[in-house]
């Protein structure tokens, strides 16, 4: 089995961790690799 990589992205919301996935996302796939995207769900307070 082919090991892989593990990304974690933290920051607070509105601080553009959206916005930074979808360039390493896009990146990634661009060159050929496999992307798969999980995030949780924010939890309102």
């Amino acid at each position: 089995m082919p090991k892989g990589k593990f990304f974690v992205l933290e920051g607070m919301d509105g601080s553009g961790k959206s916005a930074q996935v979808d360039l390493v996302v896009d990146f990634l796939k661009n060159n050929g690799k496999e992307v798969i995207l999980t995030k949780e769900p924010t939890i309102d307070s």
